[in-house]
């Protein structure tokens, strides 16, 4: 019924939903299900352009063939309209270390963050979880990370995220963008693609916004393929006893790609060795925090036999302080910044302050 009898009700009939069992065929699967694939997509939903039945906002595949986080573009959904912030995306980071890649766990490992980024930092009062999934709701906060500025005090490391009413925290990524922003350790392994956290920003004239967030797919794995006998010489390969390696020569690496939470490898990956130079044995001893050394291997490799060069391995040796500890991530990455690691601890033998690894 309406009140305004001048103001006619219209059908449109180019607005339409495909249905299975009389149920949106993006239900069940969050918009990335075989059923929501497709090329066709509709000029007039501007809302569903896949016709999958879940609107942008929600769906993790917008045009019904590649994840959303494929893509920074669709960042900006979470926040259309507002003119405070540009965009708002959830995600997952799953860094392990190569050599327990078999034994880590989601409930032990996985990180979630949070991230707004603003266009008028001094507009925003607060952002905060108005609305938590339960799944969340016993989140630890995970380290701040390196080569991020801090302009709120960040909590420590283990502390609650409910203590702080589900704050996130004005901070400046690598970029120097303004960003509100927490870490999070779910703690278990039943947070799901979904699973939505409404955030709340209150703004400095009183005035309110909301943006509803979720992540699109989980990370499960992501393993070494290769038998890498032929370059270890002793060491565990983590940071307190590293693989040791000869003083000549580079490495060769290879590794499987990631799978998600349904079992299938995820395709479209940026794959990206990072390297640290630990002077001695925790990321804060970083010799350079803020410019690591970074290759990009490209999508869906799994194989690299020239990057690792002895040059690169040793480009901090005759620094002070010297490289005690190399620190290489195989980093598999989709724009939003969620990514998978295998982080590989390696040291020569020749280097003094290794350890565990003299000649």
């Amino acid at each position: 019924a309406t009140l305004d009898s001048d103001t006619p009700l219209t059908l449109n009939q180019s607005y339409q939903i495909a249905l299975s069992d009389g149920s949106p065929i993006g239900m069940d699967s969050n918009g990335k299900g075989s059923a929501s694939q497709t090329t066709t997509l509709s000029t007039t939903n501007l809302l569903d352009p896949d016709m999958d039945g879940l609107p942008n906002i929600f769906d993790a595949m917008d045009d019904g063939q590649n994840l959303d986080n494929t893509s920074t573009d669709t960042a900006t959904e979470a926040v259309a309209g507002s003119e405070i912030v540009d965009s708002a995306i959830m995600f997952m980071n799953y860094k392990i270390q190569s050599n327990q890649a078999s034994t880590a766990t989601i409930t032990d490992n996985a990180i979630i963050t949070i991230e707004v980024t603003a266009s008028q930092p001094d507009e925003i009062s607060s952002i905060v979880g108005y609305k938590v999934h339960e799944n969340y709701q016993n989140s630890v906060i995970s380290q701040f990370p390196v080569g991020f500025t801090q302009i709120d005090t960040y909590p420590t490391s283990g502390t609650n995220w409910s203590d702080s009413s589900f704050s996130l925290y004005h901070a400046q990524n690598l970029e120097g963008q303004d960003i509100w922003t927490v870490f999070l350790k779910p703690q278990n392994n039943d947070f799901e693609p979904g699973d939505l956290i409404v955030l709340k920003a209150t703004l400095t004239d009183g005035s309110t916004e909301y943006y509803w967030l979720s992540i699109h797919f989980k990370f499960q794995s992501f393993e070494l393929a290769s038998d890498t006998t032929t370059w270890l010489f002793g060491g565990a390969g983590d940071v307190d006893d590293p693989y040791c390696i000869l003083d000549t020569g580079g490495r060769v690496f290879s590794w499987n790609a990631p799978k998600d939470e349904t079992g299938t490898n995820l395709t479209g990956l940026n794959y990206d060795f990072e390297l640290f130079y630990l002077s001695g044995t925790s990321p804060e001893t970083a010799i350079n925090p803020t410019d690591p050394q970074t290759f990009s291997l490209g999508s869906d490799v799994y194989y690299d036999n020239t990057t690792i060069t002895q040059a690169v391995i040793d480009l901090y040796e005759s620094e002070s302080p010297s490289t005690n500890v190399l620190q290489l991530d195989i980093k598999a990455s989709y724009d939003y910044g969620d990514n998978s690691a295998l982080i590989i601890y390696l040291a020569r033998q020749s280097w003094s302050g290794a350890v565990n690894c003299t000649e």
